[in-house]
């Protein structure tokens, strides 16, 4: 018959949560030791039994009596017994890493564009409860450490933090969000702790030390920030930069280059392109992204004008041919083309022959003013379309 064991005791690092000692059959003369910060229970038929807190014991009768209940050891002599013997780490386990192991999308109230969201950082437990931990999540496990339980708890602390942070940031924008992470790994903390308590564990701290996104956000939104500075309005948003973009398009067009009024009297349908995206194609989509335009639309009225102007001009082109509305209806020659009198600037008449003074009719086209024929079709200055 082999040798009872005599001593029991584990002395293991501060990363293992959960040792469970190798060997099963033990009498009531036999020592246990359990070291400072550990705990030590004894376990027999999926039942977690006695609980020793730091100290050296004996396992005699006195000293078992939960395992007593269940198996029937003589009061008497040294009697052997089976059972399993399991070690619980009680020091706080500190620095523990966790992550969202996939992106989730935000959409950014500031800028108006949707951003891919990550964030991780560290947290620190203890084991409150050695019965409760080993039932619930040791199971048959010979050793847990501080990695496998955190992989352990990973899918409902991603659940957690990706749940909190979309509405959070739905509010508050990116570039605000990193300086207010205390306040934001409290509140996870007193999230998570509750789900933590049940399994035996005590969340003790909870930090999210980074929320990043990938590059090509972070370029989309420093692209957005250097516009703003650039139009001097922190108003502006995605909207504003489509609007922008159609206005340059328009600029680098030859038949508008280097013609401020031609450029100006197409901003209308550039904006008129904005509002299509914030209301007519996607009304169920979030007003934040395809939002109304904000650094050009709070003259929406001085718009209005400038469209319908350009739209009456057109009108009354097609109306009347050859005569550009808003254009000079002429000027009166300073001589008399019949006998060379010098004419004064109101005469209809030359008072010296009596010859009327006649009147050079003079079109112009209404979008840029240059001169133009009765035969053109458009105007060769900046291609604005004349019938």
């Amino acid at each position: 018959m082999p040798e009872l064991l005599k001593v029991i005791k584990y002395e293991g690092d501060d990363k293992t949560l959960v040792y469970k000692y190798p060997d099963r059959d033990f009498n009531t003369q036999s020592q246990l030791i359990v070291h400072q910060s550990q705990e030590a229970i004894l376990f027999k038929d999926g039942k977690a039994l006695d609980v020793f807190a730091p100290g050296k014991y004996e396992l005699k009768t006195e000293n078992i009596p939960l395992l007593r209940s269940i198996i029937n050891i003589p009061t008497e002599g040294v009697s052997p017994f089976h059972c399993e013997v399991y070690f619980i780490n009680k020091a706080m386990s500190l620095n523990v890493d966790w992550g969202t192991s996939s992106r989730f999308d935000v959409l950014d109230p500031t800028f108006g564009i949707p951003l891919s969201v990550g964030a991780s950082g560290t947290m620190e437990f203890v084991i409150r409860d050695s019965r409760d931990f080993l039932v619930n999540i040791v199971g048959t496990q010979e050793i847990l450490t501080t990695s496998q339980l955190s992989e352990y708890f990973r899918g409902k602390i991603v659940t957690k933090v990706k749940s909190y942070l979309a509405t959070l940031m739905n509010e508050v924008s990116y570039l605000n969000i990193n300086t207010h992470l205390d306040e934001v790994s409290e509140a996870l903390k007193n999230k998570l702790n509750d789900y933590f308590y049940d399994y035996g564990v005590s969340l003790k701290n909870f930090y999210v030390s980074t929320i990043h996104i990938p590059e090509e956000d972070t370029n989309k939104v420093k692209t957005i920030l250097n516009k703003k500075l650039e139009y001097g309005t922190l108003d502006y948003n995605w909207a504003d930069e489509q609007i922008a973009e159609i206005s340059k398009r328009y600029a680098s067009n030859p038949g508008t280059n280097d013609n401020v009024g031609g450029m100006i009297a197409q901003i209308p349908l550039a904006m008129a392109f904005g509002e299509m995206l914030s209301g007519g194609v996607v009304n169920n989509m979030s007003s934040g992204f395809l939002s109304k335009s904000q650094a050009f639309n709070n003259n929406s009225q001085g718009n209005n004008q400038q469209n319908n102007q350009v739209n009456n001009q057109q009108q009354n082109f097609n109306q009347n041919p050859g005569i550009a509305v808003g254009a000079s209806t002429g000027y009166k020659n300073n001589f008399c083309m019949n006998c060379g009198c010098k004419l004064k600037e109101d005469a209809k008449f030359c008072p010296n022959c009596g010859t009327k003074v006649k009147v050079d009719e003079v079109l112009k086209c209404p979008n840029c003013n240059a001169i133009v024929s009765q035969e053109d079709n458009f105007c060769m200055n900046c291609g604005f379309k004349l019938r």
